[in-house]
């Protein structure tokens, strides 16, 4: 088959649609009830993670100062 040709079904449109209903009951869906905010979520974990990193970054850099150090 050529990279550029069309596939035709030769199912009817009507016959489609009645597949769909029969397993429309097991297609996952996503919906977790959140209204698109999982943005909000992410940033708040972003920013605990930015504050994590703050924290640890004194201790850290000097060590690795220590590790250059040695090298």
């Amino acid at each position: 088959m050529a990279a550029n040709a069309i596939i035709h079904s030769g199912i009817s449109k009507e016959k489609w649609m009645i597949e769909v209903e029969r397993v429309a009951h097991k297609l996952k869906v996503n919906k977790t009830g959140n209204d698109g905010k999982e943005w909000r979520s992410h940033l708040d974990q972003t920013k605990k993670y930015a504050e994590s990193v703050r924290g640890a970054l004194p201790e850290v850099k000097s060590k690795l100062e220590r590790l250059q150090d040695d090298a």
